[in-house]
C-alpha cells in the first residue's frame, strides 16, 4: 500500500451541507475504517479527465479522453462537526486500481 498516503495526503472532505458553529458530535452512520461511496455537488477534486494514446504509431497519433475518478473512500477519523478524514490514492492515476481494491475488499469480506 506504498502508493497509497493515509495521513499525510488525507483530506477534510465536507460531509454534511452547511458548516454548524457549534461542536457537534460527527454523523452517526460514519464509522472510521470502513468505506463509503462519496459523491460531491458539482465537480469533483477527484475526477480528472486526459488524453492517452490509443496507437503505438506515433504518425498516426489516434488519442482518446480517459477520466479517471476516485468515488469510493476509507474513513481514518472523525473529528466532529460536519467533517471528516478520508484515506485516498496519492496519485488519480491510481483511480481504477483503488476503486477496483476497495470493491474487491468489501465483496469478500464478511458482512457487519
Amino acid at each position: 500500500m506504498k502508493n497509497f498516503c493515509i495521513l499525510a495526503s488525507c483530506i477534510l472532505i465536507l460531509a454534511s451541507a452547511a458548516l454548524q458553529t457549534v461542536d457537534a458530535a460527527p454523523p452517526s452512520f460514519l464509522k472510521s475504517g470502513n468505506d463509503y461511496a462519496i459523491r460531491f455537488a458539482g465537480q469533483s477534486p477527484f475526477e480528472k479527465t486526459v488524453r492517452v494514446a490509443t496507437d503505438s504509431d506515433q504518425s498516426k497519433k489516434r488519442n482518446a479522453l480517459t477520466t479517471y475518478s476516485v468515488t469510493i473512500f476509507t474513513i481514518v477519523a472523525l473529528p466532529g462537526d460536519s467533517w471528516i478524514l478520508a484515506e485516498h490514492p496519492k496519485s488519480i492515476e491510481d483511480a481504477f486500481r483503488w476503486n477496483s481494491k476497495r470493491v474487491a475488499i468489501a465483496a469478500l469480506s464478511p458482512q457487519r
